[in-house]
């Protein structure tokens, strides 16, 4: 076997102290760029990897926050597995001393906010993951806490403006254009309702914005009617969505862009009997759609692999904490339809 490259190997080739190779590897500050550089490109070139599983057993256990919706509410599809990915991002990272701290919010942009900046106050953890519900308003509850130390990585919803380092999302946009692809080969000649989840989330503007550009380029006769789901008046979506079914009877086809929209647009249209002229995309994948594809409610729901979101959410914080550089790979999309909706599950 090829001996292992040690600290020293580099040092001696790079015509320094065995400690400043280690200030440029685990990134600790006392070193001049040049030599950074100089370091890091003969490592690379004597392919050294740092142990990162056995450095973690000398330092203190990784705290990373993770703020999502309520696990266990029984209608929070999107979220359970959410809460699936980073149950797996711990265990897998269990071996580097990682550790979760859970913390449920609700579905509103206040609820988070209290909860960032109790926890920049606090300072007791080292790191937040963060389904963002408002990029506008908690840009400064997010930039409390790097200026604290505790980086933030978001999730499917960004931030772009505020001082998170990275954010693990589904491509947004192509999102809400296969969507309408889907939906224009399945539906007739009619008009398109739009269930747009709620309004200031900018994952969700950027999903609408792919939808009507890509449902107009296909059926470019369509009127697309949106409405919105707002945490003040839970009922106020179902409520809206019956209203438009019954006073035009030329919708043809319904995108819901959320996986709760989803789940009320199939139990209102089903209960209205309108199954058979209706044609509905959804979104996301979980147990309780499986009645609707069954009985032709739904025809198809676009999966964007929300456990690998929040799994590659916690990872990248990890990177991030441990010194390293993020590397996330791309969110896949899929089409899930009635006979292959196990495979999704």
């Amino acid at each position: 076997m090829d001996k292992r490259t040690t600290l020293k190997d580099i040092a001696k080739r790079a015509g320094v102290s065995a400690v400043t190779v280690h200030k440029v590897l685990y990134s600790k500050d006392g070193v001049s760029e040049y030599t950074r550089k100089k370091i890091l490109g003969i490592a690379g070139d004597m392919e050294y990897s740092v142990n990162m599983a056995a450095s973690s057993l000398k330092r203190k256990a990784i705290r990373i926050a993770a703020v999502f919706r309520g696990k266990y509410e029984p209608r929070n599809f999107f979220f359970h597995k959410m809460w699936e990915g980073v149950d797996r991002a711990e265990s897998r990272l269990s071996d580097y001393r990682v550790r979760i701290i859970r913390i449920e919010c609700e579905d509103n942009w206040e609820s988070q906010d209290i909860i960032l900046r109790d926890l920049a106050r606090n300072g007791d953890v080292d790191g937040v993951i963060l389904h963002c519900w408002d990029e506008t308003k908690l840009q400064g509850a997010i930039d409390n806490l790097f200026d604290a130390g505790i980086p933030v990585v978001t999730v499917n919803s960004d931030a772009p403006a505020s001082k998170r380092v990275a954010c693990v999302s589904a491509p947004n946009e192509r999102v809400g254009r296969l969507a309408a692809e889907v939906l224009g080969y399945i539906m007739p000649e009619g008009r398109v309702l739009l269930a747009g989840g709620i309004k200031p989330a900018e994952n969700l503007a950027a999903n609408r914005r792919g939808f009507s550009s890509y449902m107009r380029s296909v059926h470019p006769s369509s009127e697309i009617t949106e409405i919105y789901n707002y945490h003040t008046s839970p009922h106020q979506y179902t409520d809206s969505l019956r209203k438009a079914l019954t006073d035009a009877d030329e919708i043809t086809g319904i995108y819901a862009i959320t996986a709760r929209d989803t789940y009320n647009t199939c139990m209102t249209v089903a209960g209205l009997g309108l199954s058979s002229r209706v044609r509905i995309v959804g979104s996301d994948v979980f147990e309780e759609m499986k009645p609707f594809f069954d009985d032709g409610t739904l025809d198809a729901s676009i999966w964007k692999d929300q456990q690998s979101q929040a799994e590659r959410a916690v990872a990248a914080l990890h990177q991030y904490l441990s010194g390293q550089p993020i590397k996330v790979e791309p969110i896949r999309l899929g089409v899930i339809m009635k006979n292959n909706f196990d495979d999704y599950l």
